[in-house]
């Protein structure tokens, strides 16, 4: 799992899941009050892929992220919380 921190320089954060099995979720959370609480995006792979993108998220003062993973019939997973500013 790979979190991008890229798009013509700009701060722009998504989660890239690969190496997955159909009803894989993976997650971008992010905060913006210290990891009190937070937003997750989701995706889901699909039947006969191995990979999914999350939609991205932009990156402002304060903001923090984390990628999460969620096998099919297992729970979340996740690192550590990170930010780029």
């Amino acid at each position: 799992m790979s979190i991008r921190p890229v798009i013509n320089n700009q701060p722009i954060f998504w989660v890239w899941g690969h190496g997955l099995k159909a009803g894989d979720v993976v997650s971008l959370d992010w905060s913006d009050d210290g990891h009190r609480t937070w937003h997750p995006c989701h995706a889901t792979v699909a039947k006969g892929h191995t990979s999914v993108t999350t939609k991205a998220v932009n990156q402002v003062p304060g903001r923090s992220f984390r990628p999460c993973v969620k096998h099919a019939g297992h729970s979340w997973q996740c690192a550590a919380w990170m930010s780029a500013l």
